[in-house]
C-alpha cells in the first residue's frame, strides 16, 4: 500500500472509472457465426508490429496496446510497436492481479468499465449488439467475482435498441450485480442521441434500477461525434491532441442536452455520471447555461430547476488525479458532485502512482471534502453499499 494512502488510512478510495483489457477473442468466441467476422476484435499486424482493433473489419484503433501503456514512457506509448495483447499490464488483464495493483495503490475499491468494449456502440445490427454486450457482462461479471468487495463491474447495453438495452440492463444488474450501465455520449449508429424520446423507457428502466448512467466517451469516429467531425481536418496531429477536446465536447453536449430537453426533469431520480473529461469545466459550463436559459427563458417553461440544482441533484463528474482545477471547481460547486477515476491501465497514466499525484492535487480542502471526492460520493453514485 502506498505511503500517501498510509497516511490517510481513514479515508476510503474508490476509483470511480477504471479499466479493464478484455480477451483480444472475447466476441469473436461469443457472438452468433454470422457476426463473427464483423465483430469487435484485436488482430496482430505483421509489418507495422502493431496490435490493432478491427470492427467490420477496419481499423478502429491502429494502436491497440495504448489501451495498456500505463506507467510507460512516452517513447512507448506513441510507438508501442513489439507490444503483444497478452503482454500488456496484468491488472488489466488478470483480477488477482488487479486487486494487488489496487493494494498498491492504497485503492480500496475499483469501478470497472471496458476498453475494446467502448467499441461497441459502433455495432449496427441491434440483435449483434445485444449479443456483444451480453458477452461482455458476462466476462466482467466473472472478472469481478473473484474479489466482489473490491471490484464493481459497469455493464454494456445495446442502445441501438431500446428496447434490447432494457432487457440487458435488467440482467445486468438484477442476475449480474452490476452497480451501472454505460453509454457513449454520442449519437448510437442510426443518428439518435441520448435525449431523444425513444430511449425514454431505458431511462425509467435505470432509474428504477436505482443505478447510474454512466457517460464514458471513446476516441473512435465509427459514430457521430466530435472525433468523427474533428479527425479528418486534423490528420495525424489528432492522435496528439484530440482527447482533451473531443471527449470534452461529447460530454459536455449530451450533458447539455439531457438537462435542456427536460431529460433530467422526466426522470428525477436518474443518476447520471459524466466521465474521462475531468472535473474543473464544470463551473463555466453551468456559468454559461444558466445565463443562457435565462436568455431564451420562454423556450425553457418545462424546467423547473436551474441547472445547477439539477446537477446537484442528480450528476457526479469524475476529475483525474493529475487535475490541478479540482480545487476551484470544489470552490464553486460543492464537493458533493465530484469523483476521481484514475483510468488505468491506459496510456495518460504518466506517474508511478495515480495517488500520490491524488493526493497532491487536494491539498488544502477539509477532511469532510476530501472524504467524499475520494470515496463516499462514487460508494453514493453506484449504490455501493459501505
Amino acid at each position: 500500500m502506498s505511503t500517501s494512502a498510509d497516511a490517510n488510512s481513514k479515508v476510503r478510495l474508490v476509483d470511480a472509472d477504471g479499466h479493464v483489457l478484455e480477451p483480444r477473442n472475447l466476441w469473436v468466441d461469443s457472438v452468433p457465426k454470422k457476426y463473427r467476422e464483423d465483430t469487435i476484435r484485436v488482430v496482430w499486424n505483421d509489418e507495422l508490429e502493431l496490435e490493432q482493433a478491427l470492427v467490420y473489419g477496419k481499423v478502429v484503433q491502429r494502436m491497440a496496446a495504448n489501451n495498456g501503456m500505463a506507467n510507460q514512457p512516452p517513447e512507448v506509448r506513441m510507438h508501442p510497436r513489439g507490444w503483444r495483447w497478452e503482454d500488456l499490464p496484468a491488472p488489466g488483464l488478470d483480477p488477482k492481479a488487479r486487486v494487488a495493483e489496487l493494494d498498491r495503490e492504497g485503492i480500496d475499491i475499483a469501478v470497472l468499465y471496458p476498453s475494446l468494449g467502448l467499441l461497441l456502440g459502433a455495432i449496427k445490427e441491434p440483435d449483434h449488439a445485444a449479443a456483444a454486450c451480453a458477452a461482455y457482462n458476462d466476462w466482467l461479471a466473472d472478472y469481478c467475482s473473484v474479489a466482489p468487495d473490491r471490484l464493481v463491474g459497469v455493464a454494456a447495453i445495446p442502445v441501438q435498441d431500446p428496447d434490447l438495452a432494457v432487457v440487458e440492463a435488467r440482467r445486468a444488474v438484477e442476475k449480474l450485480g452490476m452497480r451501472g450501465v454505460f453509454v457513449r455520449p454520442v449519437a448510437t449508429p442510426d443518428g439518435r442521441m441520448l435525449h431523444d424520446p425513444t430511449f425514454y423507457p431505458l431511462w425509467e428502466t435505470i432509474e428504477g434500477l436505482g443505478v447510474p448512467v454512466c457517460m464514458h466517451p471513446s476516441g473512435t469516429t465509427e459514430v457521430f461525434g466530435a472525433s468523427q467531425v474533428y479527425k479528418p481536418r486534423w490528420g495525424d496531429q489528432f492522435f496528439y491532441v484530440g482527447k482533451p477536446i473531443h471527449f470534452l465536447i461529447d460530454d459536455m453536449m449530451a450533458l447539455y442536452m439531457l438537462l435542456g430537453t427536460g431529460v433530467l426533469e422526466t426522470f428525477p431520480k436518474l443518476k447520471v455520471l459524466v466521465l474521462e473529461s475531468g472535473g474543473g469545466w464544470l463551473p463555466f459550463f453551468i456559468g454559461k447555461i444558466e445565463h443562457w436559459l435565462e436568455v431564451v427563458q420562454w423556450q425553457v417553461r418545462h424546467l423547473s430547476l436551474t441547472p445547477r440544482e439539477y446537477i446537484q441533484r442528480q450528476v457526479w463528474v469524475s476529475f483525474d488525479p493529475d487535475e490541478t482545477t479540482i480545487r476551484s471547481a470544489i470552490n464553486d460547486m460543492g464537493a458533493e458532485r465530484m469523483m476521481w477515476a484514475s483510468d488505468y491501465p491506459h496510456m495518460d497514466i504518466m506517474d508511478s502512482s495515480v495517488t500520490q499525484a491524488l493526493w497532491k492535487n487536494l491539498e488544502g480542502l477539509g477532511e469532510s471534502e476530501k472524504s467524499l471526492v475520494l470515496g463516499e460520493n462514487a460508494l453514493q453514485a453506484y449504490g455501493i453499499e459501505r
